[in-house]
Order: structure tokens, then C-alpha cells, then sequence
């Protein structure tokens, strides 16, 4: 058949076609023709946006988007892309914007409302994105993905119980979301169930056998379970299907570590550091590593790398203090035990190692009462 020139909607569909057989760049092409044909047809630029965002080319998809707007000020559907866009270049306030403008547009766009939640999340405003994913839920709640999101921002915040309900009514409403079964068995890790995490992991794998994340996943609860040969087998299944996973090379870089391959493991924890410089886990394992090697100096200096990622980790602290103590710097020691047991009140190894620093600087009597207290404490257990 040979085309019109001036059919624009034969070029869309066109367009529309390889977009579905995921041939974007030749999408893009039939888009620019259907929009010489048609340059007031905002659903054409609708599309080009959603095709260059799949392309990871965001600006030129805003741009696209915005056009879409100026040609139609009511195009929901242009605002809700147009924040998707913005949310996968981490633009997370200016999608939000977005999303409450197509909201006010169409109050029962689930997707906008859905979205908007995802991205307070990525803000850490979870009670907020809470409130988002309830309201999509009375709108419609056989999406499963709505509660999908909800367990992920319970996780966030800790409530594990909670969002173990979320992934099951998930995986009731779509057995076949192998992310619900990821994400309830990282819950489950959290509430130290690890055999039951691994059934979740071993579901999901059933579903996708190349999923990265889940094979990861799988590994740290090996590592839990101390089968860390085991661990292994599973952080380099992950790392050969995700070569740029960098918790796949950490947690590898655990077992190794527990196996006392301590040398060995150094080299996956510098990798994880080199593929994610902002994963605190990595610069705080690789600092007990260097402790093994007896290398307090060093070990110290990834201690503070790690506080300066996340500040609220009370082991980073209580290890900083021990690497101090070897070092003889007893005072600074007890100002990390100090701020150890200040984030985390029941980890008795901090008063421990704090009273038997403070018997070490003479101060015995403050050391008696704290060396009573985890004594106490203990015979409760």
C-alpha cells in the first residue's frame, strides 16, 4: 500500500506498531512524519514522549509532552507521562506536580494517584505515599500493583508485618507477580524468617529463573542461614545475568567473608563500591574486612565513608569503636559506643564494650553499672 502524505493517522499507527514490537528509534521516525502531517495533534506527541522516555532520552520526551500540553491544557494523559518522565530522571518534586494536575484533571486516574505515591516514596514521605496507595486501592482494588507499591513503602518504613498482608493480597490478586514474591521474601529477611524467604525466592525464581534480583535476594538469605557456599552459587548466578548488580558482588563478598576468605572478599566489596559508590553496606563490610586483617586504620576510614551514606546504622559505629580501641584511642571509642547505643538502645554489645573501655581509662565505676546492666539483661533472655 502506498502512503498519503497527508494520512498522519496511518503514520501514528504505524508508529504505534513498531512502539508494541519494540522497534523504538523506527517509531520515532513514523511519529515526526505523522507530526509534519499533523502538527496539532497532541496524541501524536503523547506518543513520541512515551517512546523517547523508553529510550531513556527524558528531556526530549518532556519536551515532547510539553508540547502535547500546549496544544490540549486538559491532556491528562500528557501530565501523567510527562511526570513519568520526570520521575525516572529522579525528578521526583516536579513529578509530583505533574501527577496532582492530572489528578485534578481525572480524580479517578489510578495511575496518576499510584505514581504520585511511588514518588513520595523515592522522597521518603512515606506516610504520604501511604495515603496515595489507599486512595488508589478504593478505587480500584483488584490492582494488584497498587498493593505491590504500598508493601514496598512498608518496607521502607519498617513495617514488615504489614507489608507481608500487601504482597499476599498481591500475589492473590496476580499469583504470577514474581515481584511480590521477591519483595515478601525481603520482608521476611527483615523479620529474620529466612526459611520461609527463600520459599518466596524459590516461587519467584520458578516465574523467571533470570531475574537478578531474586537470585540476589536469595543469596542474602543463604548468607543468613549460614549456607554460604550456597550463597555464593546464587550471588554469581545473579552476576552473570546482571554483571552491574553491585549487592549480588556484596553479598557474595559476605559469605566470603564468613568463609574467612577474607582477602577474596575485599576484591567483590571494592567491585560493589566501584558499581554503586553510594552503598554503604559495601564500605562498612569492607571496613570489617580490613578489621580482620587487622588494618584499623583503614578500616576506619570505610567506617566513615559509610556513616557519611547513612548515618543511622548503629553497627558502622560500634565496629568504629572497636577498630579505635585496637588503636588505643579509647575516648573516641566510647563516643561511637556511645552513639551506637544511642541508635540502637537494646544492642547490649555496645554497653559491654563500653564499660570494658571505660574500666580501661580507669572510670571503673561507670563500667560496673553498665557491665551490670548487660549481665541483667542477659539472664532475661
Amino acid at each position: 500500500m502506498q502512503l498519503n502524505q497527508k494520512n498522519h493517522a496511518i503514520f501514528e499507527n504505524k508508529g504505534r506498531a513498531l512502539q508494541q514490537l519494540q522497534r523504538p528509534e523506527e517509531a520515532i521516525i513514523w511519529f515526526d512524519k505523522a507530526i509534519l502531517s499533523n502538527p496539532k495533534g497532541d496524541q501524536i506527541f503523547i506518543q513520541k514522549g512515551i517512546t523517547l522516555t523508553s529510550l531513556k532520552k527524558y528531556s526530549e520526551a518532556i519536551e515532547c509532552f510539553d508540547k502535547s500540553i500546549q496544544l490540549n491544557p486538559k491532556n491528562d494523559l500528557a501530565l501523567y507521562y510527562k511526570g513519568q518522565a520526570l520521575q525516572d530522571s529522579q525528578r521526583y518534586q516536579e513529578a509530583i506536580q505533574c501527577y496532582d494536575l492530572a489528578i485534578q484533571l481525572n480524580p479517578t486516574d489510578e495511575s496518576a494517584i499510584i505514581s504520585k505515591g511511588s514518588a513520595l516514596g523515592k522522597l521518603q514521605k512515606y506516610e504520604k505515599a501511604i495515603q496515595c496507595f489507599d486512595k488508589g486501592i478504593q478505587l480500584n482494588s483488584k490492582n494488584y500493583e497498587i498493593f505491590e507499591e504500598k508493601g514496598c513503602t512498608l518496607i521502607n518504613f519498617k513495617r514488615y508485618q504489614e507489608a507481608i498482608d500487601c504482597f499476599d493480597k498481591a500475589i492473590q490478586l496476580n499469583p504470577k507477580s514474581e515481584n511480590s514474591l521477591c519483595n515478601k521474601g525481603t520482608a521476611l529477611i527483615n523479620l529474620q524468617k529466612y526459611s520461609e524467604a527463600i520459599k518466596c525466592f524459590d516461587e519467584a525464581i520458578s516465574l523467571n529463573p533470570k531475574n537478578a534480583s531474586i537470585l540476589n535476594n536469595k543469596g542474602a538469605a543463604l548468607n543468613n542461614l549460614q549456607r554460604y557456599k550456597e550463597a555464593i552459587e546464587y550471588c554469581d548466578k545473579a552476576i552473570q545475568i546482571d554483571p552491574k548488580k553491585d549487592m549480588a558482588y556484596l553479598n557474595k563478598g559476605l559469605a566470603l567473608l564468613y568463609l574467612e576468605k577474607t582477602k577474596q572478599s575485599i576484591e567483590y566489596f571494592d567491585k560493589a563500591i566501584q558499581l554503586n559508590p553510594k552503598n554503604d553496606l559495601a564500605f562498612y563490610n569492607k571496613g570489617s574486612a580490613l578489621m580482620n586483617l587487622q588494618k584499623y586504620i583503614e578500616a576506619i576510614e570505610y567506617f566513615d565513608k559509610s556513616i557519611q551514606l547513612n548515618s543511622d546504622d548503629d553497627s558502622v559505629y560500634h565496629n568504629k569503636g572497636e577498630a579505635l580501641i585496637k588503636l588505643g584511642k579509647y575516648k573516641e571509642a566510647i563516643n561511637c559506643f556511645d552513639k551506637s547505643i544511642q541508635l540502637n538502645p537494646n544492642d547490649f554489645s555496645g554497653y559491654d564494650s563500653k564499660g570494658i573501655y571505660y574500666i580501661q581509662l580507669s572510670l571503673n565505676r561507670y563500667g560496673l553499672i553498665l557491665t551490670a546492666k548487660i549481665s541483667g539483661s542477659y539472664r532475661m533472655l
